[in-house]
């Protein structure tokens, strides 16, 4: 049939912050877990803050604040931080249309 494929990871040696942690969980998962992690956290602060054009921009700030503090760890790149500096003027642009 085939041959069964073994992943290898590399064993978490010497992880002694929340930062290194982070450092290794997104070298496992091939540099998408920062953005991952990134995005759900705003998704999740839109919901909780009431799904409207305030809780947009308000999310989409918070997760470029969020994207500027893992850039400096090495986690995401600065794609990421562009995407959401955009959907905060797209939240000001919507709420700006509201009024």
């Amino acid at each position: 049939m085939g041959v069964n494929k073994i992943m290898v990871y590399p064993y978490p040696t010497n992880i002694t912050g929340l930062g290194e942690l982070l450092i290794y969980a997104n070298g496992i998962t091939a540099g998408i877990y920062g953005s991952v992690m990134t995005f759900v956290f705003a998704a999740t602060l839109f919901m909780i803050l009431g799904a409207d054009e305030k809780a947009f921009m308000t999310a989409s700030f918070s997760g470029a604040l969020v994207a500027m503090f893992m850039n400096i760890l090495g986690i995401v790149n600065s794609y990421v931080i562009m995407a959401f500096v955009a959907l905060t003027i797209g939240g000001m642009i919507w709420s700006w249309t509201q009024n």
